[in-house]
């Protein structure tokens, strides 16, 4: 029976439609009544030495993991392009709208320009930034030595970042990354 469903694509595409609605009306009564159990022991615990009159609660409920969280696919992603960069030692490395984080890692190392359409309001040594879109870089032709743009061409044209809705806007972006980047860069 599941297969039968799979194969129909309208309710598929109503399970994917419904998919980001999980997250935001995800409650777990019990569980947060678990932490809040936990947290009030903890706090219990600190006893009558607690030297303040005045408490504002700020519970993390959900930090205490046995496990750091984290996609495995971004740390091995991210770790991989600053290895390289960091091999390649450019004189300057541009990003194209990948993470904030991790370009600000580079930029400590290698002078690091990044261009998003969103632009970040933190200053930071060795990072500079450029408003700008992957489909109109605003660099000359063949003129960037190193390069890079991670989680990014795959999303180009989905209209999830306020960009029109274009089934070619992969291939574009592609185009305009190859049109800025030096041969042999």
């Amino acid at each position: 029976m599941k297969q039968k469903v799979k194969q129909i694509q309208f309710i598929r595409n109503i399970y994917f439609l419904l998919q980001p609605l999980k997250s935001f009306f995800s409650f777990k009564p019990l569980l947060m009544i678990k932490q809040y159990i936990w947290f009030f022991k903890s706090f219990k615990k600190l006893g009558e030495n607690r030297n303040f009159k005045k408490i504002d609660f700020y519970p993390c409920l959900f930090d205490n993991l046995s496990y750091t969280p984290l996609d495995p696919t971004y740390f091995y992603q991210d770790s991989w392009v600053t290895k390289k960069i960091f091999e390649l030692q450019p004189k300057h490395h541009v990003d194209i709208g990948s993470s904030a984080k991790t370009i600000g890692i580079i930029s400590q190392f290698v002078p690091t320009t990044m261009v998003d359409i969103r632009p970040i309001k933190l200053k930071l040594e060795n990072l500079f930034f450029k408003e700008g879109s992957i489909l109109d870089l605003p660099f000359e032709n063949n003129s960037l030595e190193s390069i890079s743009s991670l989680c990014v061409v795959e999303h180009i044209g989905l209209g999830r970042y306020g960009d029109p809705i274009d089934p070619f806007g992969s291939e574009k972006a592609i185009k305009e990354l190859k049109r800025v980047v030096k041969v042999g860069g």
